[in-house]
């Protein structure tokens, strides 16, 4: 692989790397499917007042941010020890892009956690969602393997776990994690680019033309995208249609891939 194209590979990264990385908060009006965060509000809900922390959900889960700002930040003065509602604080502020109020969020949550020896997949994939969009990836690295490690039925681990590996280079790794990810039912839009990057790290420059052609195109299943992916969380309102459909397939991302396929020509002729 030549210089110029493993630069460029690296460059390209950094664009998936800010999209398909949501919050894994999951709202009230969820599929059944699939599993609320595991954080433990029984535990330190038994003399709280639960109403705060329901009404600041249901405005999450409606899309209405400012709303469950109104709800969970009083309770949050009122209750700082309170695990669940620095965890629902970090996704909201998360979802109104104000990055370091939600790492300040989640950090706190995952202190609190640490008292009562809990550590969930869930708070630890925000983490690196957070870290791999706006800090280091080895960090984030970190904290994919360990929600990984806690729940590997978590395919937005995986995801972000081979996105990173990618960064670092890793190309074998990060194919194994992609895989993981895609029997684990991952339809996201970038996993055509994320392989497509793969497959040219590792020289199967065949392989990758079909991926990155693929994303270029447009993914058969983009119109299925995951509702936990994109650039913000994806909810399901309560008339069943998606608000904030993210847009792995941006227009940088677009360019990128196209300069890779021109380079990859290049390098094939």
């Amino acid at each position: 692989m030549t210089a110029i194209l493993y630069k460029t590979l690296l460059l390209s990264i950094t664009v998936v790397l800010g999209s398909a990385m949501p919050p894994a908060a999951l709202a009230q009006n969820q599929a059944p499917e699939q599993k609320q965060p595991e954080i433990q509000e029984q535990k330190q809900e038994q003399n709280l007042p639960v109403k705060p922390l329901d009404r600041g959900r249901a405005a999450f889960a409606a899309g209405d941010m400012q709303g469950a700002l109104a709800a969970f930040e009083p309770f949050a003065v009122e209750q700082p020890e309170n695990l669940a509602v620095h965890y629902w604080l970090g996704c909201t502020y998360y979802e109104l892009g104000q990055i370091q109020r939600a790492h300040a969020e989640y950090a706190q949550a995952m202190r609190l956690a640490s008292t009562i020896k809990y550590d969930g997949p869930h708070l630890r994939l925000n983490m690196g969602n957070l870290l791999a969009q706006y800090g280091g990836v080895e960090d984030a690295s970190f904290d994919y393997e360990r929600a990984i490690e806690l729940d590997p039925s978590v395919k937005e681990s995986f995801l972000g776990a081979a996105k990173c590996q990618v960064k670092a280079g890793n190309f074998d790794r990060a194919s194994r994690a992609l895989e993981i990810y895609k029997k684990l039912g991952g339809k996201d839009p970038s996993i055509y680019l994320v392989d497509g990057l793969i497959k040219a790290g590792q020289g199967r420059y065949d392989q990758a033309k079909v991926a990155l052609e693929t994303f270029v195109s447009g993914p058969p299943e983009q119109a299925q995208t995951d509702t936990t992916s994109g650039d913000r969380f994806v909810r399901d309102n309560p008339n069943g249609t998606l608000n904030n459909i993210p847009q792995a397939r941006n227009e940088r991302a677009l360019a990128l891939a196209r300069d890779i396929l021109t380079r990859i020509d290049k390098i094939t002729r």
